[in-house]
């Protein structure tokens, strides 16, 4: 009876430790495992096209009974439980765009290697609640990239220097008290930042450097909350300000836009406009999907213009430097670093002066001038646009 038991017991040690590691098999490494999800979903090697951008990020060593949630901030998302010890990637199906894109969470198990879980997302993922790919994960160099698909196209991360505008005052048709709210919406706690936080920071030298603009405002983490901006504009109007430049650059979707640690619709920001009937607005929004605030913005009276850097559904995107950008030396987004260039040569001084008299003979304000023709601008420049990507849009009611 004995030599019996001892055999039984050598026989489901030996089928535990098979069913763990697979006959003459040990724990797969990291490499072999993106090997396996790059065959799985039958990604190809290297493109030039950003059509076919993909990326794996390793993201962590997960275990049996970890959650694993979409970390979506409009709509909450039901976990998927981890069935076993695992390896666990992001793959980013549009890496460059600045999200509610296609993502997909792929778990593969560390023995025998087998896909836990194949999941499609438009976020990034918690981990048990912790928030796992933040900050700057795209950008050159970063550890958890382990594998891409692409070439040539890099992020940018380097602001552009402040150069000042001094614009002579009485070149001003009127004595408006003019400001500018500069909004990094962004939670860099919980999403990549993509360049938002590279475009806030050109927009912002910008403003700081437009001697007409004597009010500004920049919000940036943790102090970029809907109630942040709505704090701005009520410091606007108590300061005087009767033209008001809103720039606002984060993460979006449909009819919102994620704003720090809050979300901000369509109809809350029309809302807030709306609260202060004396100021004239001129409203700038580079996020995915921002073009869906331009049918609400449309319906306010003291919105003179806007202008988002795609359509209701695409996404817009961070600095692709690709062979055929027009301009590849730019920094920050796509849509925002054309936009931006044309703003600093049409406050240069001398043109300034045109852009005055064109104002004039519209009987427009100069800032619709000057953000219709850099729209213009951006238009061209946006290497995203061109490849298909992404569709600006803009909206000036007095002034086409």
């Amino acid at each position: 009876m004995k030599p019996l038991l001892i055999a039984v017991l050598c026989g489901l040690l030996l089928v535990l430790f098979f069913a763990c590691t697979g006959p003459g098999n040990g724990e797969i490494g990291v490499d072999r495992a993106v090997e396996i999800v790059q065959q799985h979903l039958s990604l190809v090697e290297t493109s030039d096209s950003t059509q076919t951008n993909r990326i794996i990020f390793y993201v962590q060593r997960v275990s049996s009974g970890d959650q694993i949630r979409e970390d979506n901030p409009f709509t909450p998302q039901a976990a998927q439980e981890v069935v076993g010890d695992g390896y666990f990637f992001l793959v980013d199906c549009d890496p460059l765009a600045r999200f509610t894109h296609d993502v997909r969470y792929v778990v593969v198990s560390c023995h025998p290697g087998e896909i836990l879980i194949n999941q499609g997302a438009q976020w990034t993922p918690t981990v048990n609640g912790t928030p796992v790919l933040t900050g700057e994960i795209y950008s050159k160099g970063y550890a958890a990239n382990v594998w891409q698909n692409f070439e040539n196209h890099t992020l940018g991360s380097v602001s552009r220097k402040n150069t000042l505008r001094q614009v002579p005052r009485d070149l001003e048709p009127d004595s408006e008290v003019e400001g500018s709210i500069v909004v990094n919406g962004n939670d860099p706690g919980r999403y990549p930042d993509v360049g938002i936080s590279t475009d806030a920071g050109n927009m912002g030298n910008f403003y700081d450097g437009f001697d007409v603009i004597s009010e500004t405002q920049k919000l940036s983490p943790p102090d970029n909350k809907e109630s942040d901006l709505e704090d701005a504009l009520q410091d606007m109007q108590d300061a005087g300000v009767e033209d008001c430049s809103i720039y606002i650059v984060s993460h979006g979707g449909s009819d919102v836009l994620v704003m720090g640690e809050s979300t901000m619709t369509a109809t809350e920001l029309c809302s807030m406009l709306s609260d202060f009937p004396d100021i004239t607005f001129k409203v700038m929004i580079d996020a995915c999907k921002s073009g869906s605030f331009l049918d609400d913005l449309e319906d306010e009276p003291n919105v003179a213009i806007a202008v988002t850097a795609t359509d209701d559904e695409k996404g817009s995107y961070g600095d692709i430097d690709g062979p055929s950008d027009p301009n590849p030396e730019d920094t920050g987004g796509e849509w925002t670093s054309g936009f931006l260039e044309d703003l600093e040569q049409y406050t240069d001084p001398g043109t300034w002066l045109e852009i005055l008299g064109m104002a004039e003979a519209n009987d427009v304000s100069p800032k619709v001038v000057l953000y219709y023709m850099s729209f213009d601008s951006a238009w061209d420049k946006d290497y995203a646009r061109i490849l298909g990507l992404s569709n600006p849009q803009r909206y000036s009611p007095n002034y086409e």
